[in-house]
């Protein structure tokens, strides 16, 4: 047991290329797939700040697991595998936002990162981390995030209500 809590406490305080390395089917630390692991490991990049692209961005503020924003992205995800392409709008053509329009998510600012190809949690975060764009999706100011999988491609999406901003 105190084997596997100093491995969590390591975990979390390593960078995600280092984590990964802690990571292995037979070890006592599954890959970070659950919704409370992956929120705590992208807050804790937001709190650290990052370098995206060499543009270092300060800490920001805790997201929040958003339903609404979850399930947008778990029908993107399942799209986009479907038609095996990267994309940002639905077979029918919906953009993002709309997406979350139709969860009756009512948005302010949004943003959404998509990736194809990784198994794990910590493989998607490392690369989003390493692409300037994604990193600046993943550090901007946003209040909600959804995350979902479905095979190996991935929907991150970022959002703040309008009622949320004053």
């Amino acid at each position: 047991m105190k084997k596997v809590l100093i491995s969590i406490f390591i975990l979390y305080t390593l960078n995600a290329t280092q984590a990964q390395k802690l990571v292995s089917n037979k070890g006592s630390i599954s890959p970070l797939n659950s919704q409370s692991e992956m929120l705590k490991l992208v807050n804790e990049v937001r709190k650290r700040g990052c370098n995206c692209g060499g543009v270092k961005m300060p800490p920001v503020a805790d997201l929040t697991w958003d339903e609404k924003l979850e399930k947008a992205a778990s029908m993107h995800a399942r799209d986009i595998y479907q038609r095996n392409e990267l994309s940002h709008s639905s077979r029918n053509g919906l953009p993002t936002y709309k997406r979350f329009e139709l969860q009756n998510y009512i948005w302010k600012s949004y943003a959404e990162n998509v990736a194809g190809g990784y198994d794990t949690f910590l493989d998607v975060l490392q690369a989003w981390l390493e692409s300037p764009g994604h990193c600046k999706n993943l550090m901007g100011n946003y209040q909600d995030l959804g995350i979902a999988r479905y095979q190996d491609f991935w929907v991150m999406d970022f959002g703040t209500k309008k009622s949320a901003l004053k």
